[in-house]
Order: structure tokens, then C-alpha cells, then sequence
């Protein structure tokens, strides 16, 4: 990391529904096209296949996971970010028992790396709820700016997920 280079971690944490399953909650975490189409700044997402040179470049200097590249599903994905305008990066998914774990690398050496889990809250494990730990990796003058709008779109995410498996969508 340069020193221009700022990093932060973002945790956002909430109960799961007791009217909500934590399995369909995990369902949905592994259903990719609709975890992207939960954020209210995605506006066109497709899946690229490995074989894309941008995923090749990307893939063999990953170091969010020690995933191997085959089990990864990698999409691309164009955001309307407020103040900046469109913007496309490049996202990948990877599923894991507890949840999902993804990584971004986007213009102006912006990178991410987060994972989604379903866990027990607290010791006696009757209630669920869903965590995201975010690594947020960019430029010292942007990363307030990221780091809000990064929590602001997550926490609208996670109420849009609770209110549409609530409704069963």
C-alpha cells in the first residue's frame, strides 16, 4: 500500500427476520445476479468467463482468497455512483458454507474484499443474523466518500434482502 492509499474495515450487522429462513437467507447469498441487483447503484451486471483476460490478470494476482479460480464466478458489473457518474468494474463471487465471499477491483485502484455470513448470534445460537466484513482498499481523499456510500448501499441491500424473502419473493 502507497501512502496515498487509505484502508478501512466495515462490519454491518443484523438480526435475520424470526419470519425469514437463515436457509433462504443463505439461498439468496449464493444467488449472485440477485445480491448484485439488491444494490440500488447496480444498474447492468453480466458474468464473464474465466477465460476473459481481465479475469485472467485479475485471477493470478488475487489474494482476498486462496480459492482456487474455478470454483469463482466473476461478473461485470456498471454502477451510477452519485458525483462520479457511471463507472464498470470488475466483481467475483465465491460460495462458502456460511455465506459468500466477494472481491471488486474498480477504477482508481479502488478494491474490495467482503464476506457475507449467516452465524449464530450469541452463545446459545436460537437467533441468526446476517454479518458483512468489508475490506475497503483506496485512494486516502476518496475513502470517506467510499466508505459511506459503501455502508449506505450495504445497509440498503441487506433491508431490501430481509423485505423481499419476508414477502417471499
Amino acid at each position: 500500500m502507497s501512502f496515498f492509499e487509505s484502508d478501512r474495515e466495515v462490519v454491518i450487522t443484523q438480526p435475520i427476520p424470526k419470519n425469514v429462513a437463515p436457509s433462504a437467507v443463505l439461498a439468496a447469498l449464493h444467488d449472485h445476479d440477485r445480491m448484485l441487483k439488491l444494490s440500488p447503484l447496480v444498474y447492468k451486471s453480466e458474468s464473464i468467463p474465466t477465460s476473459d483476460p481481465e479475469v485472467s490478470s485479475i485471477a493470478a494476482t488475487k489474494t482476498a482468497t486462496n480459492d482456487g479460480p474455478e470454483m469463482t464466478l466473476w461478473y461485470k458489473v456498471w454502477e451510477k455512483v452519485p458525483w462520479i457518474g457511471s463507472i464498470s468494474f470488475t466483481a467475483s463471487f465465491l460460495n462458502t458454507e456460511h455465506g459468500v465471499k466477494s472481491t471488486v477491483q474498480a477504477p482508481l485502484g479502488f478494491r474490495m474484499s467482503v464476506v457475507w455470513m449467516v452465524i449464530d448470534d450469541g452463545p446459545a445460537g436460537k437467533s441468526k443474523i446476517l454479518k458483512e466484513v468489508c475490506h475497503l482498499y483506496a485512494n486516502l481523499l476518496l475513502m470517506p466518500f467510499i466508505a459511506s456510500t459503501f455502508e449506505t448501499t450495504h445497509r440498503t441491500m441487506q433491508d431490501e434482502l430481509f423485505r423481499q424473502l419476508s414477502s417471499g419473493e
